[in-house]
C-alpha cells in the first residue's frame, strides 16, 4: 500500500535567469527550493529545507538554449538513447516549454505541444506535461504524454535523474 506524500500547503514560483537562460524557481513552505529550466523542462536543482542540494549538475553543462543540459533531471522523449531515428534521447529536452496552471498549489506544471518543427522530425500530434511537486523532504516528477493525433504511435520516455552523491561507497538502493 502506497502512503500519500506529505504535502507542502503552498509553493511560491518566480521567473528567474539561471546561467543566462530562463528558468522558474519554486520555494516550498518548508524552505525547500526547486529550479527548473524552461529549456527542456529540466529540473536543475532541488535543495531540501536543510539546504542540501540533492541533484547533480555537471560543471560542463552548456546553457545555450539549444543543447541538452547535462545533469539535474532531463526528459528523454519520445526516444531513449539512440534507439530510433530521432536525436539521442529524443527532441523534447531541447525545446522551450511553457508554464501552465497546475491543479494543486504545491505543483509546478510545464507543457510542450507539437509544432510544425516537431512534426518535421516526428510526425505526430502530442501534448507533453511535466508536473514537479515539492513535498516535505521529497520531490515528485511526473511526465504525461497525450496522443492528440488520429492514429496510434509508440514512444519511449525517461526522467533521467542525476542524483548528487558525496561518497559512492555509502550509497544504497
Amino acid at each position: 500500500m502506497k502512503r500519500p506524500l506529505p504535502t507542502i500547503p503552498h509553493m511560491e514560483i518566480s521567473s528567474i535567469e539561471f546561467r543566462g537562460q530562463p528558468a522558474l524557481r519554486a520555494t516550498g513552505a518548508d524552505g525547500s527550493h526547486l529550479t527548473v529550466a524552461l529549456h527542456g523542462a529540466q529540473v536543475l536543482s532541488w535543495t531540501t529545507a536543510d539546504t542540501v542540494e540533492r541533484l547533480y549538475l555537471s560543471p560542463r553543462a552548456v546553457f545555450d538554449g539549444q543543447a541538452a543540459i547535462r545533469g539535474g533531471v532531463p526528459i528523454c522523449c519520445p526516444q531513449f538513447n539512440q534507439r530510433g531515428m530521432l536525436p539521442k534521447h529524443g527532441f523534447m529536452r531541447n525545446l522551450p516549454w511553457v508554464q501552465e496552471a497546475a491543479g494543486t498549489s504545491d505543483t509546478l506544471r510545464l507543457m510542450l505541444r507539437d509544432s510544425e518543427a516537431t512534426r518535421k522530425i516526428w510526425p505526430h500530434a502530442f501534448e507533453a506535461r511535466l508536473d514537479v511537486t515539492l513535498s516535505a523532504g521529497q520531490l515528485r516528477t511526473a511526465l504525461t504524454l497525450t496522443n492528440i493525433d488520429r492514429a496510434p504511435w509508440t514512444f519511449a520516455a525517461a526522467l533521467h535523474t542525476y542524483l548528487r552523491v558525496d561518497d559512492i561507497a555509502t550509497v544504497r538502493l
